[in-house]
């Protein structure tokens, strides 16, 4: 597919990277929203079932991913920054009305996004997440001595390098492999990295591996789900819906999706967290049947 690479400045200078494709004058936008030290990349496979003469496309690198720029040193990576840097970018693209599809971290991006615009948002497609995940055995307290502790130890650590490419991918792979097949894992990373004299690092600003200086309360995220007021997709896969089914996981954190006023929940058999890579068509299938359906209304 022949995307158009664009680079749009944030109002604090941070250059948010994105790839565009299918039809700019048509009154049909959507923005996607990629996982956590994802990129861009990751939807390719997903759109590439989209009849693109009928959509304009747009996805983007979050900042410290991808090729958009890094904060600077002792910054904050949060899921609040995030969802500005979304409102900015969307402000920055003039779109009135658009379909926000989002997956893992992405998606609890755009949960918190939409439950501020749903009024712009004409669909809401949510992969693998629901809203940010929350850890109630953290105090504030304890979670700010986290995070100031893991940011000054990533910001000591040295860049590791990796001979080839495939050595990168392996690295990588060792650690996701419940998450996303090889083969997709090795397009995805087409995007994240860099080569130099040294060989081959993970492009993602180190700062994003760090701890959230805060997160919200369960309270505040139901609040957020009940304000969301476009109709909403939630697409999981198998093996999400066993781990949710484990005590591990709180109960409130299993009932998120009762909270949405217009929600269609949609399981994929047999999949793993990047199902929107590994089995883009069973997806795209369903946000096909979601929005078609959604026309006749």
């Amino acid at each position: 597919m022949m995307y158009t690479e664009k680079i749009y400045k944030l109002l604090d200078g941070l250059e948010i990277a994105t790839k565009e494709i299918g039809n700019l004058e048509s009154e049909k936008k959507i923005l996607t929203l990629h996982g956590w030290l994802d990129n861009a990349n990751s939807f390719d496979f997903l759109i590439s079932n989209f009849d693109l003469e009928n959509f304009h496309i747009v996805q983007m690198d979050f900042s410290g991913h991808g090729k958009s720029s890094h904060k600077q040193p002792y910054s904050h990576y949060n899921i609040a920054s995030r969802v500005s840097e979304v409102y900015q970018l969307i402000e920055l693209l003039k779109w009135h009305k658009y379909i926000l599809i989002g997956h893992s971290m992405g998606a609890a991006v755009a949960t918190i996004y939409a439950s501020l615009y749903s009024k712009n948002i004409t669909d809401l497609i949510l992969i693998d997440s629901l809203g940010p995940f929350v850890r109630p055995d953290l105090s504030a307290r304890k979670l700010l001595m986290l995070n100031i502790s893991s940011n000054q130890n990533l910001i000591k650590k040295p860049p590791k390098y990796f001979k080839t490419y495939e050595n990168l991918v392996d690295n990588s792979y060792a650690a996701r492999q419940r998450d996303i097949s090889k083969e997709s894992l090795t397009y995805l990373l087409k995007r994240g990295f860099v080569k130099s004299s040294e060989g081959y690092r993970y492009s993602h600003h180190i700062l994003c591996q760090g701890i959230s200086q805060y997160q919200y309360h369960e309270e505040d995220i139901i609040d957020m789900l009940k304000n969301i007021q476009c109709p909403t997709l939630f697409i999981l896969c198998s093996n999400s819906v066993e781990l949710f089914s484990q005590s591990g996981i709180p109960t409130a954190m299993r009932k998120r999706h009762e909270y949405v006023p217009n929600i269609k929940v949609e399981i994929v058999e047999k999949s793993a967290h990047h199902l929107h890579m590994d089995k883009p068509k069973e997806v795209f299938n369903l946000i096909n049947k979601f929005l078609a359906l959604k026309s006749k209304l």
